[in-house]
């Protein structure tokens, strides 16, 4: 888990670069989020009964990038962070 929040840490910063499209950060949560849940939940058997634990790791997921998201919005408006500049 903390190679992916790297990964989108450095990746949400060429994202959103100067930009202030609030669907470019919705999508970068939404496209970590589903590609960590959906792969944890392709190597089960999906049957009625795993269901609810498959749904909850991809809730999960999407929960955690969310956070990470607010996290770097928050040390991107302290200055703590920058981002990346624009060609």
């Amino acid at each position: 888990m903390i190679l992916a929040g790297f990964l989108f840490a450095i990746t949400y910063r060429y994202i959103i670069r100067q930009d202030r499209n609030p669907h470019l950060k919705s999508g970068a949560v939404l496209a970590f989020g589903l590609i960590r849940g959906l792969a944890q939940v392709e190597g089960q058997a999906l049957t009625q009964r795993a269901l609810v634990p498959a749904l909850w790791m991809l809730a999960e997921s999407l929960l955690v990038f969310a956070i990470a998201r607010l996290v770097l919005d928050w040390a991107l408006s302290r200055g703590w962070l920058q981002p990346f500049k624009s060609s």
